[in-house]
């Protein structure tokens, strides 16, 4: 996981920064990203939700459902939970 500091890139266009909120993880402080973009798994595609369809498990890497999805539901999970996570509070 590579982490920005949002200091070191608040001079980039705001379209850029909008575009590393959209696809990045983030906290107050920083962006994080996988070190390779060929490397982007599901979560990219996962929305956030306070009460989430599937769960992020820290200890494989892997997201599973934790409730029954709707044909053509969106995937969402809690983003608080990385921020929360061991690679990311290194």
């Amino acid at each position: 996981m590579i982490e920005i500091k949002k200091s070191n890139v608040s001079n980039l266009n705001p379209n850029i920064k909008k575009m590393m909120s959209d696809f990045f993880i983030e906290n107050e402080d920083a962006y994080f990203t996988s070190r390779s973009l060929n490397r982007i798994n599901i979560s990219y595609f996962l929305n956030h939700s306070l009460d989430p369809n599937c769960k992020w498990f820290e200890e494989d890497d892997s997201f599973r459902p934790i409730k029954d999805i709707n044909i053509d539901e969106e995937l969402t999970i809690n983003y608080n939970k990385y921020l929360d996570s061991d690679l990311i509070n290194k």
